[in-house]
């Protein structure tokens, strides 16, 4: 089994080859050069490990950076149509939470955070069952009011710039820095049992609108 392993929940693009029980991985730092330097990664890992196929792709689905989700997906879906072979997803916000290689005890509950721009972040919690309520796009404030509501140790998962807005809370909280987690990329291959069929009509999940979409909105006012 071969499988090609695409993550991109902040702005570094992780990248994951696995055949049999052999893994190999590496990162592209240039958030401006994604579209442009993917395949030709994909290419050299398939090289380097002498892969001439794959048999699944698996890719965050979002949310995150809507230019580099949609980079991930295209790529996913060109490779996915030229062989044949599935795309299966996981929630960005997920591969967070699975970071953190173990269980959950009672009194704990994981906060994965990730930067949404304008002063906003993508939010999911996580107790020892799985999620609790659905993923939201919200505010500091209203993620600290979030916070302080809950009687549970709060383990918050994001990039150490977002870590550290949260210092304040630091007697009722737990800080993680994804950037020194597992590669997300291998995260996802590790959790492959989660994740879900990608449907060629599926596409990233945003949580909210881009600027763009939001402008249109505005215009058809």
């Amino acid at each position: 089994m071969t499988i090609l392993s695409l993550d991109i929940s902040f702005q570094k693009l992780n990248i994951a080859l696995k055949k049999d029980d052999d893994v190999v991985f590496d990162t592209i730092s240039d958030n401006y050069s994604h579209s442009s330097l993917l395949l030709p990664y994909i290419d050299k890992l398939m090289k380097k490990m002498n892969v001439k196929t794959l048999d699944k792709v698996l890719i965050s689905i979002g949310p995150g950076s809507f230019t580099g989700l949609r980079v991930i997906t295209s790529a996913a879906k060109g490779i996915s149509s030229a062989l044949s072979i599935p795309i299966l997803c996981l929630s960005s916000l997920d591969v967070y939470r699975y970071s953190l290689e173990r269980d959950l005890s009672d009194d704990e509950i994981i906060l994965s955070l990730i930067d949404a721009r304008k002063n906003r972040y993508y939010t999911a919690f996580y107790e020892k069952n799985g999620k609790i309520g659905n993923e939201e796009d919200l505010e500091i404030d209203e993620i600290k009011n979030r916070i302080k509501s809950l009687s549970k140790k709060v383990i918050i998962v994001a990039q150490d710039e977002i870590l550290n807005i949260f210092k304040d809370l630091s007697d009722s909280c737990v800080f993680i820095d994804i950037e020194k987690q597992k590669n997300t990329a291998l995260v996802l291959i590790d959790n492959i049992d989660k994740c879900n069929l990608l449907k060629k009509s599926e596409g990233p999940v945003y949580v909210r609108l881009s600027d763009a979409e939001n402008a249109l909105l505005e215009k058809n006012v």
